[in-house]
């Protein structure tokens, strides 16, 4: 389930993976433990216009026969980008100007206003841009840029391994 942290302003996915583990003794007694095996099988599948694709499914083939053990990893992932609102290209068009002509070329908003009064923008909404319009353009998306453009890494929670004896009591 997602959930949304308001400190964070991020969304939140905690998922459980659940991952088989075989045991095999050696001749010496000891026991080793590995990842169950798994193999990639060619699943045909058919699309709309009745062409065969193929696709990878990974299946675990070994059963764990009267035990088992598994990895269960807890892990955390978080994203401040599952929603992003609509950009309007016209909108990232005079982002790009202004970010262009204040970031590299040094004008002042008050110069770059004047350039796009001269080349025929107007604000979104129609209206004559002014200096504080071109500013607001420029400083809104630039905040929504550090917002939604970091990246977290996933975070791992919880990590245990849970052992099932599947030998019925005597």
């Amino acid at each position: 389930m997602v959930s949304y942290n308001h400190e964070d302003l991020t969304h939140e996915l905690s998922t459980t993976l659940k991952i088989p583990i075989d045991n095999y003794v050696t001749n010496s007694g000891r026991v080793i433990s590995t990842p169950a095996v798994i193999k990639s099988l060619k699943t045909p599948l058919k699309s709309r216009k009745s062409t065969q694709i193929s696709a990878d499914y990974s299946t675990v083939t070994d059963t764990l026969g009267s035990g088992g053990s598994f990895l269960i990893i807890n892990v955390l992932f978080k994203s401040s980008n599952l929603w992003v609102s609509p950009y309007s290209q016209y909108q990232q068009q005079l982002f790009d100007i202004i970010k262009t002509r204040y970031e590299d070329q040094g004008h002042t908003f008050v110069e770059i206003c004047n350039y796009l009064i001269s080349k025929g923008y107007k604000s979104t909404r129609g209206k004559d841009l002014t200096q504080s319009i071109v500013w607001s353009i420029y400083t809104k998306k630039k905040k929504s840029i550090q917002r939604f453009g970091r990246v977290f890494e996933p975070v791992i929670t919880d990590v245990k391994l849970d052992l099932i004896d599947y030998f019925p009591q005597e």
